[in-house]
């Protein structure tokens, strides 16, 4: 899977970019023909949660898409691969009825 990583108006650190690489790459194992994943982080005007995700997922035939606002990188990443996997379920369902 190819990882595509943007960060706007701001700079991401390594550590960073390592921890968002290793939570998607972690969605393959629910399903292993993802193609690619286009991350775009940014800053909020939210006071309380100023900390975006968002990931786009390409999958054979479709789109997977979550974003999240929390008060971290690491948790807004956290929350999105979360509802992602749970739309890669619901994908393969899908997949197996056809």
């Amino acid at each position: 899977m190819k990882i595509n990583l943007e960060t706007v108006e701001f700079d991401g650190s390594q550590r960073l970019t390592a921890y968002t690489e290793k939570k998607v790459n972690g969605l393959t194992k629910y399903f292993d023909r993802i193609i690619a994943a286009d991350v775009t982080l940014k800053e909020t005007s939210d006071s309380r949660n100023k900390s975006e995700a968002e990931i786009r997922l390409n999958v054979p035939g479709d789109t997977l898409f979550a974003s999240s606002r929390a008060e971290s990188y690491e948790k807004a990443i956290t929350e999105t691969v979360t509802a992602l996997e749970r739309q890669i379920k619901k994908y393969k369902e899908k997949l197996t009825t056809f």
